[in-house]
């Protein structure tokens, strides 16, 4: 009994590795870190500094109100959504892959980068990502550079407008 059950996990194993030999899987092609110091004018690491790994030990200043701002409205976008990471202190959000009901053949995904509190064109980037499915796998597409353009337009414009509140409240 034990030598045909040895022999059943045997080809079972053998059965497994050789499916999974055939997936196509890669992996994914942006560094959010490595973006974030190409955003801040830094050269990219191959290692990260301590004070990044643990920032409230290391920190220079309190996070100011218009990061906490833009990057509230920036969550608040995107939580339709599904978060990988939202990382307040470095500014940084990252989605998961999302399909509308409407087209379940294409699928979006977003890395949000809040660089300061100045509220301009160049405090955040919106990168977007962008895949259609062709012959059951799915394959990366060009996006629409306006549309990420206009999300990006659209939480700086409410950033401004909760700004403008908070300081005359």
């Amino acid at each position: 009994m034990n030598i045909k059950n040895l022999k059943l996990a045997l080809i079972f194993i053998i059965f497994t590795l050789t499916a999974c030999e055939s997936l196509d899987i890669k992996p994914h092609e942006t560094d959010l870190y490595k973006e974030k110091l190409e955003a801040d004018g830094k050269e990219p690491r191959s290692a990260t500094p301590i004070e990044d790994l643990f920032p409230k030990f290391f920190s220079k200043s309190e996070a100011n109100i218009g990061v906490s701002i833009t990057y509230a409205v920036a969550l608040e976008k995107f939580s339709i959504m599904p978060i990988i990471t939202a990382d307040k202190s470095s500014g940084t959000i990252t989605t998961d892959w999302y399909s509308t009901s409407a087209n379940k053949n294409e699928r979006f995904k977003f890395n949000v980068i809040i660089k300061n509190d100045d509220m301009t064109d160049q405090s955040i980037i919106v990168n977007m990502f962008k895949e259609k499915v062709d012959d059951g796998l799915w394959k990366t597409t060009s996006t629409n550079v306006e549309t990420a353009e206009k999300i990006k337009q659209s939480i700086l414009i409410q950033s401004r407008k909760l700004k403008s509140a908070a300081e005359m409240s």
